[in-house]
């Protein structure tokens, strides 16, 4: 027994469960799609000047931080009623701001809530990057202590631009810091491949003491630790022992996700963006490669056909999880790195996708991926804006910032759906909507499932990790489940078959079996649906999979 209900989130959701036989209202009536996933105003009572990076406070407030890139840090309460800001630190009178310069980043030491403790990455004069400790004034929570300032590391810069800019605590408790090649254009000091500057790496420092004394960093002899576990430790000299991962050209924003891995956004020159999945060690190809291609040498114009491995050697490179081309017809020009979502307003649609931007096309994307290897790249939405960057709040709901002064959040409550109940035991099931996520682990995430579920192509049965729709699948539920199904709603008018038995699914609404149009197979079975046992059946509903042989390859029509 499954009763399918499709209907719109939102405000009238909660009327419609209560309505009795909703399924059977919505069964036959054709769906005129709606908008999907949307940004909206959270907070419409205030604004910011040049805001840059958005940081949730760890201290159980709940509140949020905004940086200005002129200097200053907002502070404010999670609440879409509110009017005002404070400022928890003004340095606009030492911020350089020219060209890529500015306020870029902060982070909040593990133990904020205890200690109190912010990292900001500014620039200041002369031209340099700076990593700073301030305190939070223990008499004024919403402010930092007068004369707190504690500088951990200091780096020239020699140009205005690829400075990197956001800083942020890992699951291990160390402090990353992502800079970029130095600037200019093309990389002129050979800074990517270079292990003997901290500039286009990723460094990794334990600002709580225990490690080897610093290295290349310019600081105080306590001011932090490198690692032991640092891949490039050799001690004084030779490879800055600081570094992490290397080969970047300008990681602008970047995140770690829930199950510690390090996403980055890495801002190309002239033919490609990329996202990179940081490992430890990684050269990750600037400027050898810039994305899949090679970056041309001498940099005179730029080539964006030169490939490996005629043009260049990948050899010893981590390449990129995903790049782009850069243009304003099919990606943009400067990458955004974004976040994986674990909210609970977009779930489970975006649920573990890499949801990401770029700067000058406003458009955002979501990625979804299994380990190192991309399995969609989903357009989510044109912005309207040039999203400078994302950010998280305590709940795992995304923001993406406005540098015009405001902030917009992800929000899915207008998307269609489909809940589907299945009773205790063996079902057959199938994915009635289109979804960013597709994960068994996501999409599935409210069930009590029993056992791995189990799908049947190309002849062979067996557990899969990803669920597709137009194909059937098979689970076991150890109690009752209704499940919640979001995204854009699927219409399978020909559903692919091969000669044997199939295991098919799903269908947008009932649809009776009389009404399917083989094309190039025969049908040689009944259709059998499973509940307490297989038997035949003459319509398919939505959310449900079935089993049907043909005598060849070819296709399901439906109506």
């Amino acid at each position: 027994m499954i009763d399918v209900g499709m209907r719109i989130r939102g405000v009238f959701a909660n009327r419609l469960r209560s309505l009795a036989g909703v399924a059977l209202l919505f069964c036959g009536l054709p769906l005129t799609p709606i908008a999907a996933q949307t940004l909206v105003d959270p907070f419409p009572g205030v604004t910011f000047s040049a805001p840059i990076d958005l940081e949730a406070l760890t201290d159980g407030s709940g509140r949020l931080f905004v940086v200005e890139r002129a200097g200053r840090i907002k502070i404010f309460d999670n609440d879409p009623g509110v009017t005002n800001t404070k400022t928890f630190l003004d340095i606009s009178s030492k911020v350089l701001t020219e060209g890529e310069l500015g306020l870029l980043g902060i982070a909040l030491h593990p133990d904020f809530a205890t200690n109190g403790y912010v990292y900001a990455h500014y620039a200041t004069s002369p031209q340099k990057s700076v990593i700073a400790r301030f305190t939070r004034d223990e008499t004024n929570p919403d402010t930092v202590a007068t004369g707190s300032e504690e500088v951990v590391l200091e780096q020239t810069q020699p140009f205005q631009n690829h400075n990197g800019g956001k800083i942020q605590f890992g699951p291990d408790g160390y402090l990353y810091i992502g800079f970029g090649d130095g600037g200019d254009a093309h990389d002129p000091f050979g800074h990517g491949q270079s292990k003997s500057t901290m500039l286009g790496a990723f460094l990794r420092l334990d600002v709580d003491g225990g490690g080897s004394p610093p290295d290349c960093g310019s600081s105080g002899p306590t001011a932090y630790t490198v690692p032991a576990d640092n891949p490039f430790v050799d001690g004084p000299g030779g490879d800055c022992d600081e570094i992490w991962a290397y080969g970047f050209r300008n990681p602008w924003r970047w995140s770690f996700d829930q199950e510690g891995t390090l996403w980055v956004g890495d801002v190309g020159q002239g033919c490609r963006e990329e996202i990179d999945r940081v490992a430890k060690m990684g050269n990750y190809g600037w400027d050898l490669m810039e994305g899949f291609f090679c970056h041309p040498d001498p940099p005179t114009a730029n080539d964006c056909t030169l490939e490996p491995p005629d043009d260049c050697s990948s050899a010893g490179l981590n390449l990129p999880i995903h790049d782009y081309s850069r243009n304003l017809t099919t990606g943009g020009r400067a990458v955004t790195g974004g976040f994986v979502y674990r909210g609970s307003t977009c779930a489970p649609y975006l649920t573990g996708a890499y949801v990401y931007g770029d700067y000058i096309s406003g458009n955002i994307w979501a990625m979804a991926f299994a380990g190192d290897s991309l399995v969609s790249n989903s357009l989510l939405l044109d912005s309207g804006f040039n999203p400078v960057s994302f950010g998280e709040d305590a709940d795992g709901e995304l923001y993406v910032i406005n540098p015009a002064g405001s902030l917009r959040r992800f929000d899915c409550s207008a998307m269609e759906s489909v809940v589907t109940v299945h009773e205790e035991g063996w079902q057959q099931i199938s994915l009635p909507v289109e979804t960013i996520s597709m994960k068994v682990t996501d999409a599935l995430a409210s069930a009590s499932l029993g056992a791995p579920v189990f799908g049947f192509q190309e002849g062979r049965f067996g557990a899969v990790e990803w669920l597709e729709p137009g194909r059937g699948y098979l689970a076991y539920f150890a109690a009752a489940d209704t499940i919640e199904y979001v995204g854009s709603l699927v219409d399978p008018r020909l559903i692919d078959v091969s000669a044997g038995w199939n295991l098919i699914g799903p269908f947008e609404l009932d649809t009776a079996v009389g009404s399917i149009t083989p094309t190039g197979a025969n049908v040689t079975s009944p259709f059998f649906g499973l509940s307490s046992g297989y038997s035949s059946v003459s319509t398919l509903e939505s959310g449900r999979g079935y089993w049907v042989a043909v005598d060849s390859d070819g296709t399901l029509e439906l109506p």
